[in-house]
């Protein structure tokens, strides 16, 4: 799958943003649109190890991923197992200071497995790619308004 890139204007800094993909609580499901189910293996301060799912076609593809976070703004997940992605695959956001908010940026570098249903889930992907940006405007709305309680 080639690379996706997208992003965002919020009103949230970029220390929210970065927090709140760093949250690996109860509430992650509650903000992140796309995650139906989810396991926590490990979290320190400086990565975690999860994974996650979303149903989708009757089934539940996921990804575990470890999360790190090796500078302010800035968070990448590595896939080290999935059921339709290769090991090392990757996504990326960084949140950058804008207008008294951030632009959070997104690069999605997804590589397939060579079955034929994980094919057809990265060409979906391909075709959908407006999806993308519109979970990311959603996680972000979610996440103000969790900020404005």
């Amino acid at each position: 799958m080639p690379r996706l890139t997208y992003g965002a204007d919020s009103a949230l800094t970029p220390e929210q943003v970065i927090d709140a993909v760093k949250d690996f609580s109860e509430r992650r499901a509650e903000v992140w649109p796309i995650i139906d189910r989810y396991e926590v293996h490990e979290v320190t301060k400086d990565f975690a190890d999860v994974t996650e799912g979303t149903d989708a076609l009757g089934r539940n593809f996921w990804a575990r991923e470890r999360y790190e976070w090796p500078e302010p703004g800035f968070v990448r997940a590595t896939t080290t197992d999935s059921n339709v992605f290769e090991p090392g695959s990757s996504w990326q956001l960084r949140a950058t200071a804008r207008d008294g908010g951030s632009r959070v940026e997104v690069v999605n570098d997804r590589t397939m497995k060579s079955d034929p249903l994980s094919r057809t889930i990265g060409f979906a992907m391909r075709l959908t790619r407006f999806r993308y940006r519109n979970d990311l405007k959603r996680f972000l709305t979610r996440v103000e308004g969790r900020a404005r309680r």
